[in-house]
């Protein structure tokens, strides 16, 4: 309710936010590809009719406050990597957690990070896992966090429908 009916304000306000996750894939990408391939990787982004979906589709708040945190996490961790910054690394946990804390898909940002730093970076395993070593104990701290709230309104509601199930037709089904 932040606009209220001001329907214009609150549109400008999510162009202005997917303008900002292109502008975060550009600082991304310029490191390993050209000026003008990182330049095209932005556009596409920008064009891509999910990401201005999201825009226009209210329920998809969340998902538009969370990318330009988990971008800037990847941001943020390339340069701490690459000027060896503890400032860097310190801010890369803080959108970590913010990106955690909009929308919980965000738990899963370890794993770009890691092969961020491994693939792209060209770091020694070792130097990946200490890179990534924050990031991981916020991961594993969110995952068991959630766990223990599923499995609460699971046990004391009877509503299973958020529960874990393995089966491989469920699997197959989620693929």
């Amino acid at each position: 309710d932040l606009f209220g009916v001001n329907y214009p304000a609150f549109g400008i306000i999510w162009l202005l936010i997917h303008l900002l996750n292109c502008w975060l894939i550009y600082l991304f990408t310029k490191n390993f590809l050209s000026v003008v391939g990182a330049f095209c990787v932005s556009i596409l982004s920008c064009i891509c009719f999910s990401a201005n979906t999201a825009l226009s589709w209210t329920s998809a708040v969340n998902d538009v406050i969370c990318a330009p945190f988990c971008l800037l996490t990847l941001v943020l961790h390339q340069s701490a990597i690459r000027r060896r910054s503890f400032l860097m690394l310190v801010a890369q946990i803080i959108t970590h957690l913010l990106a955690i804390r909009s929308k919980e898909i965000a738990i899963g940002l370890v794993e770009p990070l890691f092969l961020a730093s491994l693939l792209l970076e060209k770091r020694t395993v070792r130097d990946t896992i200490r890179d990534v070593g924050a990031n991981t104990l916020i991961t594993i701290i969110y995952v068991a966090k959630y766990l223990t709230l599923r499995n609460d309104v699971s046990f004391n509601t009877g509503d299973y429908t958020y529960s874990l199930h393995l089966s491989p037709v469920v699997i197959v089904i989620n693929i």
